[in-house]
């Protein structure tokens, strides 16, 4: 039992600073509800932050919950500040629910025949024990049971249980869509009308308007108006819908399994496909994208969310892989098979980078835009990579503008928001984009644009409100940009969020076209006045629409209460459905996905295209960005004018002389500290971005673990709603991930003598303080990152720049370049020096450079290459490479003195590929008749 309770992450020192056991936590909670009680409200926060060190389990967290009683937790949440914060994590670790496991199929069938009994209650208990226990694992098992004209009762029953699974099956259930049997496409569609998640509405747009049975289309159709989500075209959809799982807005990241699985119907089946963690999100968006392409495979918002889709997920293996081997250098054990899986995730990946180049140079420039837009630096460099070895058309560079991509302003039912989507405006298609986990700071972008989602806006990404310290009770009346309760919930009034309010039982939109009584209670959650028929109602419903599938005949058998079940329903009678669904599942399906959470807007409603990105990404704040552009300007070597192409020959100067640049992750919710923080950091060479939250954060380190540092705040949550991770849930969830664990971490905070246990348990570097003087910050940086393995890494990625930027210079021709390449002739000069510490490798590609420039880089490389050769130190492939480099400087011009008395002798020596070096050195400058006569001379006497 311990062993679950205490991480086994919490091991030597950190033992004797945090609770060791689960009695040691239970003392801190029980500590800090009698200081709590007797009015210590400053000690009752320590204790229950000692609580949240410690790291309880699920388990833990909801005995503390029940323990503590409802009304205490109440008047926690109620003293705001740091305890109400502490107060709502540890709530928050209660609502966790258990991860399923995978069961037997055998065994989930069988428990399946509970669900057709005639018992009212063992079909309930049934029911939730599927849902509980298998989760969306049972939606392949009932899949036959909706292809099934003949069964209808059974048809009822399982469209209620989807409807009770809610948003975790909506993945699942939508695949069914793609099956050709209609009677399937039909109860598919009803049941995701049931779920209210707008994930759905895409695929029931697409089977609406090209589906050839007329009960499945009109079943779509009205599934979309029971979700009433925007009303957006279907390709712009999916390409919504695409984008807020590839930028990971934790609103639509729905999964509560151990494991990721991806939904797939092949061959007449429903089958699933296991993915990494980090790999899921971005296959789901791949499925949107191809879906909407298969209605609009015109659409450029598509053709460009999946070029990037594809360069990310290439990236994240690529630095995963990095990662991994960079932990076990560090000692990190990484459990399993990780490496040979990444590898072999590569190998299937082989072909994605042919595939991105055969899009053609256009989708890429639009692609790279994108990227640009979003900050995501690896992403960028591989869509430039591509474009390099595609030979883009030079007059391409000189092209392009900007792109519209998935404003806000086009939706088409009203409402809109900025574009930074700080806050939404009212009307069914107002945009949430406060769950947008992937931006960063606009006071730190890279390239200018502000991703940075704008202010949380009080949305709550758990669906809860403040006065339900359960979280449970349906979606959050603070965060719903309508101003309606999209859940159904009574905000507040029952803080267990289960005492009877159905968190699902009203549609989002407010009205249901399939079933809410004409004349039913506004104010009652069930719509059907507390659940009886209103008498008058006759359980008909007035203005029905004549294509309801459902085809209401009129007559709703049984009373006021819910009958027991009986068996030989006919689907054709059974108008009462939303009431069964209503009532039986009492907390009602998830709304998290409503339409108040589709807020895909991009980073920003416009990107560069065409050559502007190009030209963008020459100037890009990000110098991995401007230093792969450079390099493949200079591969590309256009003869003509094009935006920025006076930065390129400066950026290859710049990435030769890179020593390293470390990249550091800023959380701090107050902007000015942000921003100041991150002024100081790039003042400093260090590649700086902020975010405002911590969930931001903790989505790009895993999405592309390239930090090298974390500087997290230690006041998280400054409303004290407690929606985003303290600092040290932030710190235990990277060290749980080995691609993020050997990240460092510092504190920012100005409560020292707190965070310092942080420090004295190895959980953080140091601390800072937010007005910390820029020298005394250089001190605490340098002496974070003076190990020798940190002085290792930073020193391979800086040589691998240096030799790629030599190499692009190399492969110009003298006399065919626009670019004034001699000016790059002393960087790598001094990279081809012993002393300069560079691999022989790196050495190798700077001298290749000088003589691609040749004559040129004469004054600035003979007499240091000269001195250089002389060092028989130096290996015997550089010292001839230094022997080529100088006789490609000296092409057609006299030698004489040190030079030529170097290569000469150079001559004698009894390594063939130096001699041979020499005497081809010898041969391009212009040799007078007594140096050739003395050349010839000494050979023949050392015969």
């Amino acid at each position: 039992m311990l062993t679950r309770i205490i991480p086994a992450l919490l091991c030597g020192a950190a033992l004797l600073i945090f609770p060791s056991t689960s009695h040691g936590q239970d003392t801190e909670f029980r500590q800090g509800v009698d200081a709590f009680e007797q009015g210590r409200f400053e000690e009752a926060a320590d204790y229950f932050r000692k609580v949240l060190e410690a790291r309880p389990s699920a388990e833990q967290a909801l005995r503390y919950r029940d323990e503590a009683g409802y009304h205490f937790w109440v008047r926690a949440l109620a003293r705001q500040g740091r305890l109400a914060t502490y107060a709502r994590r540890i709530l928050r670790s209660a609502e966790r629910e258990p991860v399923r496991e995978r069961r037997d199929e055998e065994a989930l069938r069988e428990k399946l025949d509970g669900l057709w009994s005639d018992d009212f209650m063992t079909e309930y208990e049934t029911l939730e024990e599927l849902i509980a226990n298998y989760g969306h694992y049972v939606v392949p098992a009932i899949a036959n049971v909706l292809a099934d004209s003949n069964d209808e009762d059974k048809v009822v029953r399982v469209i209620h249980m989807l409807a009770r699974l809610g948003d975790e099956g909506t993945l699942a259930v939508i695949q069914l869509l793609k099956s050709d049997n209609p009677t399937l496409q039909r109860n598919a569609a009803i049941a995701l009308g049931y779920t209210h998640d707008v994930r759905a509405v895409p695929p029931l747009k697409k089977l609406a308007e090209t589906g050839s049975d007329g009960q499945a289309k009109s079943a779509a159709s009205q599934a979309i108006q029971r979700i009433s989500g925007p009303d957006f075209a279907t390709a712009e959809y999916y390409a919504r819908i695409g984008e807020e799982f590839y930028r990971e807005n934790p609103l639509f990241l729905v999964n509560r399994y151990p494991e990721y699985v991806v939904w797939k119907w092949r061959d007449g089946e429903l089958t699933s496909v296991e993915v990494p963690r980090f790999r899921w999100n971005e296959e789901v968006a791949e499925e949107f994208a191809y879906q909407g392409l298969s209605v609009a495979p015109e659409d450029g918002k598509l053709w460009t969310l999946l070029l990037n889709i594809y360069a990310k997920q290439w990236t994240e293996v690529e630095t995963s892989l990095l990662a991994l081997k960079q932990a076990e250098a560090r000692g990190v054990s990484v459990e399993g098979d990780e490496e040979e899986n990444l590898k072999a995730m590569q190998a299937r990946m082989a072909k994605i980078k042919g595939l991105v180049a055969s899009r053609g140079p256009e989708a890429m420039f639009d692609a790279l835009g994108k990227a640009l837009a979003d900050q995501r630096a690896e992403v960028a460099t591989f869509l430039i990579e591509r474009l390099a070895e595609v030979d883009v058309d030079p007059a391409l560079l000189g092209g392009g503008g900007t792109t519209r991509y998935l404003p806000p302003e086009e939706s088409g039912s009203g409402g809109s928001s900025s574009s930074g989507g700080g806050s939404s405006s009212s009307g069914g298609s107002g945009f949430d984009t406060s769950g947008d986990s992937g931006g960063s700071d606009s006071g730190s972008s890279g390239g200018g644009f502000d991703t940075s989602g704008g202010s949380d806006s009080g949305s709550d990404s758990g669906g809860s409100d403040s006065g339900d310290p359960w979280g449970e009770g349906g979606s959050d009346s603070g965060s719903d940009s309508g101003g309606s309760d999209s859940g159904g919930s009574d905000s507040g009034s029952d803080p267990w969020g289960d005492g009877g309010s159905d968190s699902g039982g009203s549609d989002s939109g407010g009205s249901d076209s399939g079933g809410a009584d004409s004349g039913s209670d506004p104010d009652d959650p069930w719509g059907d006045d507390g659940g009886s028929d209103g008498g008058s109602d006759g359980g008909s419903d007035e203005g029905a629409d004549p294509d309801d599938p459902w085809g209401d005949e009129g007559t709703e058998e049984g009373g006021d209460e819910e009958p027991a079940r009986r068996p030989g329903r006919r689907l054709s009678a059974v108008p009462q459905l939303e009431r069964r669904v209503r009532r039986m599942g009492y907390r009602g399906p998830s709304t998290l996905n409503n339409a108040n959470g589709l807020g895909a807007v991009g980073s920003t409603p416009e990107h560069p295209s065409g050559g502007a990105a190009f030209a963008a990404a020459l100037s890009y704040g990000d110098k991995r960005v401007r230093f792969a552009a450079a390099i493949a300007a200079a591969k590309l070597n256009p003869p003509g004018a094009f935006p920025n192409a006076n930065l390129v020959v400066p950026n290859l100067i710049e990435a030769l002389g890179e020593s390293g640049q470390r990249v550091v992750l800023v959380v701090e919710p107050n902007r000015a500290d942000r921003n100041r923080i991150v002024g100081l950091l790039r003042e400093l060479g260090y590649m700086a971005f902020g975010v405002e939250q911590s969930r931001q954060a903790l989505v790009r380190a895993r999405s592309f673990p390239s930090e090298d540092l974390l500087i997290v705040s230690s006041e998280l949550n400054p409303d004290h709603r407690g929606e985003d991770p303290i600092e040290v849930q932030v710190i235990d969830e990277l060290s749980d991930d080995y691609r993020t664990k050997t990240m460092k971490v510092m504190i920012l905070t100005e409560r020292e003598e707190e965070m310092q246990r942080l420090v004295d348990a190895g959980k953080a570097v140091d601390l800072i303080s937010p007005g910390i003087a820029k020298g005394t910050l250089a001190d605490k940086l340098n002496a974070a990152f003076g190990s020798a393995e940190d002085q290792a890494d930073e020193k391979t990625r800086s040589n691998n720049v240096t030799k790629q930027a030599a190499m692009a210079i190399a492969g110009l021709r003298r006399g065919h370049t626009q670019f004034q390449i001699a000016q790059a002739s002393a960087a790598l000069v001094e990279n081809c020096k012993l002393s300069s510490g560079r691999p022989d490798d790196v050495r190798l590609a700077c001298l290749a450079a000088l003589s691609a420039i040749g004559p040129e880089a004469q004054d600035a490389a003979l007499s240091t290459l000269a001195s250089e050769f002389r060092d028989t130190t130096n290996a015997n492939p550089v010292r001839a490479a230094m022997a080529r480099a100088m006789g490609d400087c000296l092409k057609g011009k006299s030698v004489s003195g040190d030079v030529y008395q170097v290569l000469k002798s150079a001559l004698a020596e009894d390594d063939a590929q130096v001699w041979e070096a020499a005497f081809y050195a010898l041969g391009k400058p212009k040799l007078t008749a007594q140096q050739a006569y003395e050349v010839f001379v000494q050979e023949r006497n050392n015969e």
